[in-house]
């Protein structure tokens, strides 16, 4: 069963930067920080908010996608949401 691209977005196509790449991923990175969130305490939360800031202060360096592709675990992991063509 294929589903239909989320609203804004033409068609699925296989750019991860395009709507349809990054709307599959959203409820389930919601869920899960929103999860942790409830979960932990305060010292919890701000080490996820820190986790994530240093993550985002990483990223304006390292690419991850070379990071990804060189890393096996996380190359299988990545090739598990992408369609094979």
């Amino acid at each position: 069963m294929r589903s239909e691209p989320p609203p804004g977005c033409s068609r699925p196509t296989s750019t991860s930067g395009s709507c349809w790449a990054t709307a599959a991923p959203t409820p389930i990175g919601a869920l899960l920080g929103v999860t942790l969130a409830a979960r932990t305490g305060p010292v919890g939360r701000a080490g996820l908010l820190a986790a994530l800031a240093g993550l985002t202060a990483a990223s304006e360096r390292v690419s991850f996608t070379q990071v990804i592709q060189r890393t096996p675990g996380l190359r299988e992991l990545d090739a598990l949401g992408r369609r094979a063509h």
